[in-house]
């Protein structure tokens, strides 16, 4: 039996959810261009392919995630466990911001290539394209 604290489980399910959309194709390539993925295709987690995550399918990714948080297999998780797996997270993380940030695929994030990002945030955020942010602008736009 694994043991988890109450505060703990609903973070994992969380964390874990959000893993493996995030890590979905349909995520990927909708991080890459920009956009929104598609709202049918939810990746792994969606084993049985119907659009939808029910419980079952919620509770297999928990089972993964747990799997591997518990190194050591003993069925508990310990805060030394739970901080490698969310460094490892973290992690991952950066190098899939720096894949992204890549635009010439070499494998390496050139500062010329960091800055591209901002000037391309800050073009997409100049909405009048003026070359000035306004409060308004600064705003998720909907608000």
């Amino acid at each position: 039996m694994i043991t988890i604290t109450r505060n703990i489980a609903p973070a994992l399910l969380a964390s874990a959810l959000l893993l493996a959309l995030s890590s979905s194709p349909a995520f990927a390539q909708a991080a890459a261009a920009g956009s929104k993925p598609a709202a049918t295709n939810l990746g792994p987690i969606d084993q049985n392919g119907d659009g939808k995550i029910s419980q079952a399918e919620a509770q297999w990714v928990t089972a993964k995630s747990i799997a591997k948080i518990d190194a050591n297999h003993d069925g508990m998780i310990t805060a030394e466990e739970l901080k490698a797996e969310e460094e490892r997270l973290r992690n991952a993380e950066r190098q899939r911001q720096l894949t992204l940030l890549d635009s010439n695929h070499d494998g390496k994030t050139t500062t010329a290539e960091f800055a591209q990002m901002d000037t391309e945030r800050f073009k997409s955020m100049d909405r009048n394209h003026d070359g000035q942010l306004t409060p308004d602008e600064l705003r998720p736009q909907g608000q």
